[in-house]
């Protein structure tokens, strides 16, 4: 993870419109990674050390909160390419980015939200259409904005 990590930070300080970023979102993404770590590190030494705790709720507990966590600070996000949606009709108009962004941050939290319920309720089918939701809707958006020459 620690690689994962350093490959953010190098690829977002040779952006060319990092100007761009808010100390917000650095500051998110230099957390985001180790926290990440940390918390995946431990739920395996859990499980190693009595492997008859799940910790599948837990794991989806945690990747629901960075949903949340990424959900909120999606709209804020300014044209980027390294953090956001980057898809190239949202690249080349700063409506189009603004407007997927927005709706981006609207489907994260809601993917957000949807992979808790999952981890408390054990179901487990809802983790595949919560990141259908979060990925393929801002697209689709952004793309539907881009044919109508936004």
């Amino acid at each position: 993870m620690r690689i994962a990590h350093w490959f953010c930070m190098a690829f977002t300080s040779v952006d060319p419109k990092k100007q761009n970023f808010s100390d917000k979102i650095i500051t998110l993404m230099m957390w985001l990674c180790p926290a990440i770590s940390i918390a995946g590190n431990g739920a395996t030494y859990l499980y190693a050390l009595d492997n008859t705790v799940n910790t599948v709720p837990m794991a989806l507990l945690l990747v629901g909160s960075m949903f949340l966590v990424i959900g909120n600070y999606m709209p804020k996000m300014k044209q980027s390419y390294t953090i956001g949606i980057k898809i190239p009709w949202a690249l080349n108009s700063e409506e189009n980015w603004n407007r997927t962004h927005r709706l981006g941050g609207r489907t994260f939290m809601l993917a957000g939200i949807l992979t808790i319920i999952a981890g408390f309720m054990q179901l487990f089918w809802l983790v595949p259409v919560a990141l259908i939701i979060a990925a393929f809707i801002p697209m689709i958006y952004s793309f539907v904005l881009y044919k109508k020459g936004i």
